[in-house]
């Protein structure tokens, strides 16, 4: 009789904790997104520490991500991004004449994700974390009276225009429909200085971006 107790008990247990190790699976997902860039820079002088931002232009994000969620309410995210960032620079800031200025970078973010569901599968979501890029080129474009724009490709790195090493923080609100489909709006903070050695200012990027992206 003490064994067959025994052997209920074991098996309990063992139901049990085969349970709450089903319960805390991951459920991974492979996906893809694209977005609107809105992008400055922010400038701050190293001798009087006043800052200001540069004018804003338009850059794109295209991106491959990966996430995994041990809960329907908490997940985390990463992947690898392409982002296109800049500025519009004024004649006061980099010379005598205007410059729209244009920077590729290799972004990779890690993500902490909340999530509220309305469903099986959609939800909204608040996501946050930091990213770490490398710079792949750099273009300028001056405007010139007898040609239009003329571009110019710059270089990066300590003796660069800019240097090649960026992280930061990124925050993102959003909302995953049952189609799979996410819309997402988010900002990303540069933390670096990527202004060149000796420089006048201090530059990091800022992005507001607005994207969709697809879940396999």
């Amino acid at each position: 009789m003490k064994k067959i107790l025994r052997l209920t008990l074991l098996a309990g247990l063992c139901s049990f904790s085969y349970n709450g190790l089903k319960a805390q699976e991951w459920q991974t997902h492979f996906g893809v997104k694209a977005g609107v860039n809105m992008i400055n820079y922010q400038l701050s002088n190293v001798s009087s520490g006043i800052s200001r931002q540069t004018s804003s232009s338009v850059g794109f994000m295209l991106a491959g991500t990966f996430d995994a969620s041990p809960s329907k309410y908490f997940g985390l995210q990463t992947g690898l991004q392409f982002q296109l960032l800049g500025a519009n620079l004024k004649y006061s800031e980099f010379g005598s004449s205007s410059v729209l200025q244009h920077t590729g970078w290799a972004q990779i973010p890690i993500n902490l994700v909340g999530k509220l569901p309305l469903g099986e599968l959609n939800y909204f979501f608040l996501s946050g974390g930091v990213y770490g890029g490398l710079g792949l080129f750099g273009k300028n474009w001056v405007p010139n009276s007898y040609e239009g724009n003329v571009s110019h490709s710059f270089s990066f790195g300590n003796e660069g225009t800019q240097k090649r090493v960026d992280y930061g923080w990124d925050l993102s609100v959003g909302y995953q429909t049952p189609k799979n489909i996410s819309l997402s709006v988010s900002y990303l903070k540069g933390l670096a200085d990527l202004a060149p050695d000796n420089a006048r200012y201090e530059q990091r990027n800022k992005v507001w971006q607005f994207a969709v992206g697809y879940r396999f």
